[in-house]
């Protein structure tokens, strides 16, 4: 068994952190291992081979390393697939991409959905790097008069509000094999764009998905899966 981490750190703020990443990391793979519901602080020390003094250091509790996981998660996940996205001159199209694209990921690989899910929302979380993105692109849509001319957040709120509830449905639940679909043309059409451009640009096919990460929270996670 590894030597288990204490809390004494002499380089406080990178040692936390260093600290946080590996307990997350571990809270993941505990995740995928089991259901999320059942797992305690103790099964987190056991598995992360860190002291309840390191936990209570890095976290205020499970709530808080749930968060925080999810947030990694996230940031890798949806950081992968705005690297994989083609630019396109229409941001209309471009939105729909990223959206749907993501989607597909996280419903094919529900334990990473499930994780990811458990982000509290709404949030102002900064480092929720998504966040930024999806107001980047609301911006720009607003700006070549492709979105209603609203505050970005609402474009903001609108379009992680459609990412979150068309992945919990098609997880939890059996759905219509146009939800996907149908949910990109509700999401555009409250953005602003015309019912006919709407329609048209949530039936534009896909190519076939990238692979998701090796590296990092979400490679680790996958491991994990594969080996079962």
């Amino acid at each position: 068994m590894a030597k288990v981490i204490h809390h004494l750190f002499t380089d406080e703020e990178k040692a936390r952190r260093k600290a946080q990443d590996r307990i997350a990391s571990d809270f993941a793979a505990l995740a995928s291992e089991k259901d999320i519901e059942s797992i305690n602080i103790d099964t987190v020390l056991l598995k992360a081979e860190v002291s309840r003094g390191t936990f209570d250091k890095c976290f205020q509790g499970l709530e808080s390393l749930s968060q925080l996981t999810a947030k990694q998660l996230t940031n890798d996940t949806f950081s992968h697939v705005k690297a994989t996205v083609q630019p396109h001159s229409d941001i209309v199209i471009l939105v729909a991409t990223k959206t749907r694209l993501a989607i597909r990921l996280l419903v094919g690989v529900p334990t990473l959905a499930k994780i990811i899910l458990k982000i509290k929302w709404p949030t102002h979380d900064t480092e929720l790097k998504i966040l930024h993105d999806i107001r980047v692109d609301v911006e720009e849509g607003i700006k070549q008069g492709r979105f209603s001319d609203m505050p970005p957040s609402i474009g903001v709120n609108l379009i992680f509000n459609t990412l979150r509830t068309t992945i919990q449905e098609m997880i939890l639940q059996s759905c219509p094999v146009d939800f996907e679909n149908q949910a990109i043309y509700q999401m555009l059409l409250g953005l602003g764009v015309d019912a006919e451009s709407a329609f048209r640009i949530s039936l534009i096919p896909l190519s076939e998905l990238p692979p998701l990460p090796k590296k990092g929270i979400v490679g680790k996670v996958l491991r994990l899966l594969r080996s079962k």
